[in-house]
């Protein structure tokens, strides 16, 4: 009795232990199984979420065509440079850094610079020295600069060129003689003034003004000879030969020549001064007068002073200076216009 009884005592323990431990691993197994998740049914028409959303597709990149996006086709390629001319000029490959998107304005966009057509027609800048812009279009001189920019420190340079808005003006010209406003005279920064655009705007004293003598002096270039003035024809430019006519330059100079006479008469013959006499301009001149201004000679003939009046034929008026100078009367003297011709003859009996 005693031997058997530990065998029976312990065999059920190692059984239940034995168990307890196989039950334990089916628990866990079993609990494992029943927390996993069971599959979601999507309701139709809704897409399927994705733990891992997939990289957005990539588009292919188009290439376009240079020569119809290229932002120099747009320059302008009429308008002429003239000195003076303030010019904004821009690489667009200087971009190296996008600025602040919150702070970014319109004018921090493009680094740019501006140039002044200096008296030499050219134009300077760290970046391709000295170039001659006078005379070319915007988009002639913005090439020209490529080509520079190109060869050294651009692989590809795309440069644009316009004219500055910053300033009313690029230069002035100093209008004097004959005119209504004489002083100087501001050049419109967008166009191209000419002498006779000028002299329009001051106004001409029409009635003072030898408008066919015109005078344009330019500014002359340092270490050069002043250049001889140029002489612009008004009065054929209103009549629509603008060959005279001159684009303005700053520190250009226009003189407009005053008449100082409406004309002019002649007297030869038999008196001390002989020549060409001015008609004033404030009053009328006389025969006269002409012959007072001359004097007359030793053997005047002066009861037969002959007046040949211009454009006219056939014989001259005779006219009595004695009965004149001695009865003054007025009537008889006649009044002289341009181009008339006094002569005296010389008598044939001295007495």
């Amino acid at each position: 009795m005693i031997s058997d009884s530990p065998a029976k005592l312990f065999f059920p323990v190692r059984f239940t232990l034995g168990g307890f431990m196989l039950l334990w691993i089916c628990l866990v197994s079993g609990n494992a199984e029943i927390q996993a998740p069971a599959p979601t049914i999507q309701p139709p028409g809704e897409a399927v979420p994705s733990e891992f959303p997939s990289a957005a597709p990539v588009s292919p990149q188009v290439v376009r065509d240079p020569s119809k996006t290229n932002p120099m086709d747009s320059l302008d390629d009429k308008k002429i440079i003239a000195v003076g001319n303030l010019l904004e000029f821009r690489v667009l490959e200087d971009l190296d850094e996008e600025p602040d998107p919150k702070s970014r304005t319109d004018a921090d966009q493009r680094p740019q610079n501006l140039l002044q057509v200096s008296d030499s027609g050219e134009v300077e800048h760290p970046y391709f020295g000295r170039v001659l812009a006078k005379g070319k279009t915007h988009r002639q001189l913005a090439e020209e600069i490529k080509r520079i920019l190109e060869k050294d420190l651009y692989y590809q340079a795309t440069v644009l060129i316009s004219l500055a808005t910053s300033g009313k003006s690029r230069g002035k010209v100093y209008i004097s003689g004959a005119v209504t406003k004489p002083g100087p005279f501001e050049i419109p920064v967008d166009e191209n003034m000419t002498a006779s655009k000028a002299l329009s705007s001051v106004g001409i004293v029409e009635d003072r003004a030898n408008i066919t003598q015109v005078k344009l002096v330019r500014k002359a270039i340092e270490g050069a000879p002043p250049p001889e003035p140029v002489i612009i024809n008004l009065y054929d430019i209103r009549q629509g030969k603008t060959d005279s006519d001159r684009v303005l330059e700053p520190e250009d100079q226009l003189i407009v020549p005053a008449i100082t006479s409406r004309g002019q008469v002649s007297i030869a013959g038999n008196v001390r001064q002989p020549g060409n006499i001015p008609i004033p301009l404030d009053r009328n001149l006389t025969v006269k007068d002409v012959i007072v201004q001359a004097g007359f000679g030793d053997f005047a003939d002066k009861r037969h002073v002959k007046l040949f009046r211009k454009g006219e034929k056939g014989e001259p008026m005779v006219v009595d200076m004695v009965k004149i100078l001695e009865t003054g009367e007025e009537e008889m003297n006649p009044e002289l216009g341009d181009g008339d011709h006094i002569f005296v003859p010389k008598r044939l009996i001295n007495f």
